[in-house]
């Protein structure tokens, strides 16, 4: 019990607050809160038999809060000046007792009393409800025995429903039990179901299996990095996937003012196609046809993505999981200028990491703005969807004496080689 003396004018009010069960404690949550006040006058003596008019006010969160609940009583005190009366019981003027979010306090309790049995409150008193029953905060979850605690270890019969969401700072073991229903993930460190698994092997298996093709019908290997299948060999398309040629552009002076979708092989020649592919301008991509249908240009998400799975999975040539040391682990084994830096592409060291992903990227080099082709057997570049700066697209680049796998700026009028990638996500 908390008791507080408090003198206003001719009345002095001592307070006892309680809470009760209409039945049995255990067996059923309480609806109301008992209320008891001594009544004196200014000289000490019972205010006894006389009907008093209460006006009761739960407020949130400190003594001037909002109120969530209001309502009044008309009651007489006892022979003793005792005023008694159940809060949740009274005329509601605001709000309902029993949606009150105990759990989301402090709570005050206002009263506010006219002695003359009317609405004249000239008495007021402010207190702190410093406990409220448990049972107050779980009268949705069963019996006192069976509702869940607060703190310390528990074991819970039966099933039961959390509307909000559960967060589990040590994990959630289930017994050797199955966890059930749960649904698609939405981010990488998502829980996901059987269903979803077998689905991915299924996918995944199918295009391993019988790689991809474009509409020109060139096949291509895939591999899967993560969630995602990737080309394992560069675009050499000649059309968008909707048919449309796209322009073999072999003029150097042409290629630099290109405006619309073009290709070329390096120093244009055929013989280049097979193992290098196609080397394309932004334009041929732009509208979203170049890849194959339900492939796409990846963007800078994509590549991240890609880049921190390699990363965090040991494919950095030393099998570190922190920096950025994956060129090696994407490159070909063969055709890159010899490097004598340890742990690049053209250094046959760490032979267990050299093209470890399967990706196989080959130093294709690139054509430049201005139409001269460069860096055959040194580097291998591929165009990303993500705008840089103005005529400027962030690509990825390996380089045959570099451990990194780099992002570049590089603008419109470059030709550079093409990897799409393909979401099995169901």
């Amino acid at each position: 019990m908390k008791f507080e003396r408090l003198q206003y004018g001719f009345l002095t009010v001592f307070l006892c607050l309680y809470f009760i069960a209409e039945n049995h404690l255990i067996a059923q949550s309480p609806e109301k809160i008992s209320y008891q006040a001594v009544i004196r006058d200014a000289g000490g003596v019972l205010v006894s038999n006389h009907i008093v008019g209460v006006k009761v006010q739960i407020l949130q969160f400190t003594k001037d809060g909002a109120a969530v609940y209001v309502e009044t009583h008309s009651r007489s005190t006892n022979s003793n000046g005792l005023l008694t009366l159940e809060i949740g019981g009274g005329s509601v003027v605001q709000g309902t007792f029993s949606n009150i979010d105990w759990a989301n306090g402090p709570y005050y309790l206002k009263t506010e009393i006219d002695p003359e049995g009317g609405t004249n409150y000239n008495i007021t008193s402010v207190v702190q409800i410093l406990s409220v029953p448990y049972s107050l905060y779980s009268k949705t979850a069963g019996t006192a025995s069976d509702a869940v605690k607060l703190t310390g270890d528990q074991i819970i019969e039966g099933k039961k429903t959390f509307v909000e969401q559960i967060n589990a700072g040590n994990g959630i073991y289930a017994y050797d039990k199955a966890i059930k229903r749960v649904g698609d993930p939405e981010s990488s460190t998502d829980a996901v179901n059987k269903g979803y698994v077998d689905n991915l092997i299924t996918v995944a298996l199918k295009y391993i299996a019988s790689g991809v093709k474009d509409v020109d019908g060139n096949t291509y290997k895939v591999v899967l990095i993560g969630d995602k299948l990737w080309m394992a060999e560069n675009l050499k398309t000649t059309k968008l996937n909707d048919g449309t040629p796209i322009t073999n552009v072999t003029d150097a002076s042409a290629w630099s003012i290109a405006d619309y979708p073009a290709y070329c092989y390096y120093n244009n020649s055929n013989a280049n196609k097979d193992t290098y592919g196609a080397l394309y301008n932004y334009y041929a991509f732009n509208e979203h046809k170049l890849c194959p249908v339900g492939w796409y240009i990846p963007g800078d998400s994509e590549w991240n993505e890609l880049q921190n799975y390699l990363i965090s999975n040991g494919y950095n040539y030393d099998g570190s999981t922190s920096g950025n040391k994956i060129a090696k682990s994407l490159a070909s084994t063969d055709s890159w200028t010899v490097s004598s830096v340890v742990g690049t592409p053209g250094n046959t060291d760490y032979p267990d990491k050299r093209n470890a992903t399967g990706f196989t990227a080959v130093p294709a080099g690139y054509r430049t703005f201005a139409g001269v082709f460069v860096n055959i057997g040194n580097s291998a570049l591929f165009w990303s969807s993500a705008w840089a700066s103005n005529d400027y697209y962030y690509t990825r680049v390996i380089y045959h004496n570099a451990v990194d796998f780099r992002k570049v700026g590089l603008g419109v009028n470059n030709g550079l080689s093409v990897r799409c990638v393909k979401d099995i996500k169901p």
